[in-house]
């Protein structure tokens, strides 16, 4: 007797499919890793894409610890904490996406030449 549930089943996959899905991923993964770090041939890029990268979680670290203080959690959460914070959510996230932006900016010349 067949019930309702088994006549749903999704199809099964075969394990050499989900792995050839799997390195796929990793590889346009690898891709996009290599082309992001491509900035950092060139001195004058790398410096750019550093300085604004370090400024943008500047920014955030500041805005967390900002906030911090607007809920009244300053007296028992300081500046370590809101570096804690942003720490968390950018693990949290995947990766701040700052990063993708300021890596995408440098790579296709939208700065000012330094």
């Amino acid at each position: 007797a067949t019930t309702a549930r088994s006549s749903r089943r999704l199809p099964a996959v075969s394990r050499s499919r989900r792995l050839h899905a799997l390195l796929i991923g990793l590889r346009r993964s690898l891709l996009r890793l290599r082309d992001g770090l491509r900035v950092f041939r060139q001195p004058h890029r790398a410096v750019f894409a550093t300085v604004t990268q370090l400024g943008a979680w500047a920014l955030q670290w500041l805005s967390c610890w900002l906030l911090l203080m607007a809920l009244g959690l300053d007296s028992h959460a300081g500046a370590a904490a809101a570096a804690g914070v942003l720490f968390t959510v950018n693990v949290t996230a995947g990766g701040s996406s700052t990063v993708n932006l300021n890596t995408t900016t440098a790579t296709n010349n939208h700065h000012p030449r330094i």
